[in-house]
Parts: structure tokens; sequence; C-alpha cells
């Protein structure tokens, strides 16, 4: 499996499911943990949640990743974690709380990566 492979699939489902904001970090410089994470926004709890299953379910399908999930109670904040790409699906009152972008984006590197 290439991470590209497993991001470009990610991608695709947030995009299909009407996500937005979606953008991918490339961490690999940054983190021992991650190599990347998308930061994401959902329009509500539901929609957070309903995403969440869609990534899960399709990435154990294509790749025959078990993902583990955190926070599907509240769902105010998701984290899907595939062990090379974590997925922060979130409202946009969490997300603007707790600024991700700006926490990883601060290295002064450009680890914006490109969607299509």
């Amino acid at each position: 499996m290439k991470t590209e492979d497993l991001n470009q699939l990610i991608f695709e489902i947030l995009d299909e499911g009407k996500a937005t904001d979606i953008i991918l970090l490339d961490l690999n410089n940054l983190s021992n943990m991650i190599d990347y994470m998308f930061i994401v926004t959902g329009r509500s709890n539901r929609h957070i949640s309903s995403l969440a299953d869609k990534v899960s379910d399709a990435v154990k399908k294509q790749f025959n990743i078990k993902s583990m999930v955190e926070g599907e109670r509240i769902s105010d904040w998701i984290l899907i974690d595939t062990f090379t790409t974590t997925v922060n699906l979130m409202t946009q009152d969490v997300r603007e709380f707790y600024a991700l972008e700006k926490l990883w984006g601060a290295s002064g590197k450009s680890n914006y990566v490109a969607l299509k």
C-alpha cells in the first residue's frame, strides 16, 4: 500500500461526502508518530459521524486497515488513525478553537499537500 493512494482515497470520500475546508499536512519532517494529517470541517455532529464511518469502512475495505477511531460519542471532533495518516473531522467551532493548522503549520516549512 502506498500512503499516497490511502490519502487519495480518504480525500475522495471526504470530498464526495461534502466535507469542507479539507487540508492535508505532510508531517514527515515534524513528527515521529504521524506522517500525514487531514484537517476537515463537517456541518454537524451527525455529518462528522457519517464521514468518519465512510472513511473507516473504505480504508478497511480498500487497504485492509482497521483504523482507530476516537471521539464518536460526542462527535464534534472525531479522530481516525490509520497509522500513517490521521484524519481530524471537526465542527467549525472546534476547528477554530484548536487551530491545528496553525499548530502544525508553524514550522515555517511548506507542509501543505495539494489535493485534487
